[in-house]
């Protein structure tokens, strides 16, 4: 096999130059200055959904925060981004063949970035550059019309499932895309464009290695090839100290759930998903308790609330005689309203995979129980 093939092989199965994911592209852009024109293409049919954790907490603008103050707080709430592939093929010698972008969109907040851009060289070497900032995309350009293949789904789906049905590609067209084929690599996207677009055109040639180089790759890949070696072998080591965890930590969890299971379902809706909590994340959502009581290697956290709504009012009552004089007065107290309180204790004991103590029970008592007071318990 000619090195260069090897190379390329090898790179693909490193992740050095990744191959796009095979699916439906269509052109989004393209400039006609000839001889440095280029053309961007976007994978419009699967586009993949995925969790931005530096995304939670922050507002959506137009949209009211939830209140979540008696809830667990929810990582993934409005922290939604999509995927987008595009690939970008360049006419002239001095640029990469293609540059390859992993688009990040926040639907939700109209803007995206650049997690990560792949490119690879007609000399025969790739770089991977690092992402950008969170940006807008300009009205009418080629980053509007990624932000619309990854934030209105329905309307592509729509144009392509028309277009299917009338075998034409007007649909498509009518939201700013122009079909180009199915592909799975970022090279069938070159030799497409050059083909069908770039007819008039010289596509340069790849730079011939050298000796040296040669002999540079060689060892790169050798190199290469062992880190990988060394690095399945660590998996599986490491599978089958996680593989024991696993078990452990499900053991674990299905003992508590059980616990849990025999509880009121009122209760059982106020402590979802809360089975194995570990100390830090009890207290970080209820607090510090106002007491903890030690029995062997059990812990008991307790926790009081009390709601008092109780007002106490003073009426006047008149009395009369018979002739409709009034001849006493008396003054008399009412009260309105009720003292509620809850005491809750929440057992914790090591157990699972994670180190120190995990709730495994928990006992609520009171009249102020409720899953809109439970909140207050938060000293």
């Amino acid at each position: 096999m000619h090195l260069r093939a090897v190379l390329l092989f090898v790179l693909f199965s490193l992740g050095g130059a990744a191959p796009a994911h095979a699916g439906q592209w269509a052109m989004i852009e393209a400039s006609d200055n000839k001889p440095d024109r280029s053309a961007h293409f976007a994978q419009y049919t699967n586009v993949n959904s995925r969790f931005d954790p530096s995304l939670s907490g922050l507002p959506v603008p137009g949209k009211p925060a939830k209140k979540r103050s008696s809830l667990p707080p929810d990582p993934f709430e409005n922290s939604q981004v999509m995927q987008v592939e595009v690939v970008e093929v360049f006419e002239s010698a001095a640029k990469p063949t293609y540059s390859k972008y992993t688009f990040l969109v926040d639907c939700a907040r109209a803007r995206m970035r650049i997690e990560e851009t792949d490119s690879y060289f007609r000399s025969g070497h790739g770089e991977v550059t690092a992402g950008t900032d969170w940006f807008g995309a300009p009205a009418g350009s080629w980053l509007d019309r990624v932000k619309l293949i990854a934030c209105d789904r329905p309307a592509i789906v729509a144009a392509a499932n028309r277009g299917a049905s009338a075998k034409s590609f007007e649909p498509l067209m009518d939201v700013g895309l122009l079909y180009v084929g199915e592909f799975a690599l970022s090279s069938q996207l070159v030799a497409m464009t050059w083909s069908t677009f770039w007819t008039d055109a010289v596509e340069p040639p790849y730079a011939k290695l050298t000796a040296a180089e040669e002999a540079a790759l060689r060892q790169d890949i050798d190199c290469r090839l062992k880190g990988l070696q060394d690095m399945i072998a660590g998996f599986i080591g490491g599978a089958e100290t996680s593989l024991t965890d696993q078990t452990k930590e499900r053991e674990f969890i299905a003992y508590v759930r059980a616990t849990f299971a025999q509880k009121t379902k009122q209760q059982r809706r106020i402590f979802l998903n809360m089975e194995g909590w570990t100390r830090a994340e009890i207290i970080d959502f209820w607090g510090r308790p106002a007491a903890v009581k030690t029995i062997g290697d059990v812990e008991a956290f307790e926790y009081y609330a009390t709601v008092d709504t109780r007002q106490t009012f003073i009426e006047q009552q008149f009395s009369t005689d018979s002739k409709g004089v009034v001849n006493h007065i008396a003054e008399v107290e009412r009260e309105v309203g009720k003292l509620h309180f809850c005491a809750m204790r929440l057992f914790l004991q090591p157990g699972g995979s994670k180190p120190g103590l995990r709730l495994i029970d928990y006992d609520i008592r009171g009249e102020n129980c409720k899953r809109s007071t439970l909140g207050e318990l938060v000293p």
